[in-house]
């Protein structure tokens, strides 16, 4: 029944001229404009391109920041060695410094020692001192005191003699 009916129509309709430019145009619907889609595909193509290209100077630019890299890994590892020998040149003079101190504070500790001595022999020598010269002040005392007793006792003599002249009988 349906192909009845669109034979019916067809039969009607075919002699007119807008139904046979459809007729004719009908199959070239659903074609695919080849132009179009070769523009599509170049622009597609020219974008994948593109990307393509990014990614090349993208991988030779982290290839030379690998390289740069690799060269500064380098540099530092010999530094680092050039360091760690300056380290160890180091530590040897570190630990001759630490003798020398360790025989310099031995040293410092003999020396006090030696100081410590010689301030208590001073310190006896001064009391010696002192006590000598409390001792010559005594003596000096003693002579002055004997001085005094010699002279008076002379003095005592020369009157005792000048009165016995003087008791003397005169001849």
């Amino acid at each position: 029944m349906v192909i009845q009916r669109n034979f019916r129509k067809y039969v009607e309709h075919r002699d007119w001229a807008w139904f046979m430019l459809v007729q004719k145009t009908r199959p070239l619907i659903g074609l695919v404009n080849v132009e179009e889609e070769l523009r599509v595909l170049e622009e597609q193509a020219n974008e994948a391109y593109g990307h393509y290209q990014e990614q090349l100077s993208t991988k030779a630019q982290l290839e030379q920041e690998n390289v740069d890299l690799a060269t500064e890994l380098t540099d530092m590892k010999s530094k680092l060695m050039a360091e760690q020998g300056d380290l160890v040149g180091a530590q040897e003079r570190l630990a001759k410094l630490s003798a020398q101190k360790a025989d310099l504070e031995a040293q410092l500790d003999e020396g006090r020692a030696h100081l410590e001595r010689t301030e208590r022999e001073r310190a006896q020598l001064a009391e010696g001192k002192k006590g000598a010269e409390r001792e010559k002040e005594a003596v000096k005392r003693e002579v002055q005191v004997s001085a005094m007793e010699h002279s008076a006792h002379l003095h005592c003599a020369s009157r005792i003699s000048q009165i016995s002249i003087l008791l003397s009988p005169i001849p």
